[in-house]
């Protein structure tokens, strides 16, 4: 056992007077032992373990980076959030503005005949198949079937917009100025013609027996005294259209006054 560990001992003395020799060598050119151990075991030491710095720091830097986007983005939609919030507060601003304007224009009404009338608001409107405006005003209010619909713009125009059709107790349905059962008397602002005007789905329509009617595109046409429904001087609308079918016949068409898409509160004057 003993002449068996012989050969390895002189192996590893041979060994160690290789590498005295060899670091002797080393120190006669200058270099030192710890020159030595620098370059064999800490630079590689230090160098990784710059690069496991450097791999940290960048591992940190991502984690910033991708922190930094989501406060960012969150920031993002909180703003946008707000932003939101402020257009529907100006919105609304608007609609409070738009809807003061109205009822200034309905308190500063000004009937000639001195009518009596009731604000309803609009609760819908149906087109199909009849055209009707409903409101929030019936008997409760003494609204009557037959009474006079109109509103009032900014310039305090007063424009028909039909005729009340049925009354319940606490609603009213307005047959509007375009439903083809619809009927007013009215006369031209400027030439004086009268005739009478029917709705025709999205307008009304005059036709005269005349051969030489003293009507022209852009006339307005206003309701007039031949009648005991409607005040006259209400503006019905605004002639479009002056057609000569046949040597006595012609046909006059007229846009409607007042924008029946837009409707908010209607004025319903109230005949004794």
């Amino acid at each position: 056992m003993k002449n068996e560990n012989n050969p390895q001992k002189a192996l590893i003395a041979l060994l160690i007077v290789f590498l005295i020799l060899f670091a002797a060598g080393l120190g006669s050119r200058g270099i030192t032992l710890y020159q030595i151990t620098d370059a064999i075991f800490l630079s590689p030491v230090k160098k990784i373990s710059a690069d496991i710095r450097h791999i940290g720091q960048s591992i940190l830097n991502t984690r910033a980076f991708f922190i930094s986007k989501r406060m960012l983005l969150e920031k993002n939609k909180k703003l946008l959030e707000e932003n939101k919030n402020l257009q529907d507060e100006i919105e609304i601003l608007k609609g409070v503005e738009l809807q003061n304007q109205r009822l200034k224009n309905i308190l500063n009404l000004n009937l000639k005949q001195n009518y009596e009338f009731v604000v309803g608001n609009v609760l819908g409107i149906t087109k199909m198949p009849f055209n009707f405006a409903i409101i929030d005003k019936g008997e409760n209010a003494g609204i009557k079937q037959g009474d006079p619909a109109i509103i009032v713009d900014d310039a305090g125009i007063q424009k028909l917009i039909g005729v009340v059709y049925s009354v319940s107790f606490s609603t009213s349905k307005i047959l509007l100025v375009i439903d083809p059962r619809f009927y007013v008397s009215v006369k031209d602002a400027y030439s004086g013609e009268i005739g009478i005007a029917q709705g025709n789905k999205d307008s009304l329509k005059m036709i005269f027996q005349l051969e030489n009617p003293k009507i022209q595109p852009g006339d307005p046409m206003l309701t007039t005294s031949a009648s005991d429904t409607y005040p006259q001087g209400i503006l019905v609308g605004t002639v479009k259209s002056v057609k000569k079918v046949s040597s006595m016949r012609t046909v006059v068409t007229l846009n409607c006054s007042a924008n029946l898409n837009n409707l908010f509160e209607i004025i319903i004057i109230r005949n004794e």
